[in-house]
């Protein structure tokens, strides 16, 4: 039996490494159904908007007019899942409010194929129970931050904070 060559051996790596046709073709699908509900739900145009940097716009997207629907949820877990399942991440969160629903159902749509814990990060401590600006997410384990999430995720590590005795993920 000859050996095979390094460039037959490169090739069949890469053909394995790609998706299949079908799967790329679906991807491609649910992207333009999420792009569509964006705009019908989350794109706000013809008015005047005050935006956190001070200036204005005449439009602004509320995303989470996308994410509380149910079809647009589902896509977005979807999507997002496909674009980190290969990521060794224990965890995925964000900032409160803005993080919630989408890390929400990330974590579902995880379950069973891999599953993936959520926590989001609290702007202020909330004053009663236990004091942890980082909420979900115990010491040691791996976090990817939503904020990244348009970006491959980086795996980072929740460690115990030394201010005020609260819990945050860190670089």
């Amino acid at each position: 039996m000859a050996p095979r060559s390094s460039a037959t051996v490169r090739e069949n790596q890469y053909e394995t490494a790609s998706p299949p046709t079908s799967e790329i073709s679906e991807l491609r699908h649910k992207r333009e159904r999420l792009l569509a509900i964006i705009h019908r739900q989350s794109l706000l145009q013809n008015e005047n908007f005050w935006l956190a940097s001070g200036g204005s716009s005449n439009f602004f997207f509320d995303m989470k007019r996308t994410m509380f629907d149910p079809e647009g949820a589902a896509l977005l877990a979807d999507l997002l899942f496909d674009a980190i399942a290969a990521e060794e991440v224990d965890y995925i969160g964000g900032l409160e409010t803005g993080a919630i629903p989408i890390v929400a159902a990330l974590c579902a749509r995880s379950w069973p194929a891999r599953p993936i814990k959520g926590f989001f990060v609290r702007k202020e401590n909330k004053g009663t129970g236990p004091t942890n600006e980082l909420t979900g997410c115990s010491k040691g384990d791996r976090t990817s931050s939503s904020s990244r999430m348009s970006r491959p995720p980086v795996a980072r590590q929740c460690r115990q904070s030394t201010r005020r005795g609260s819990s945050a993920a860190r670089s």
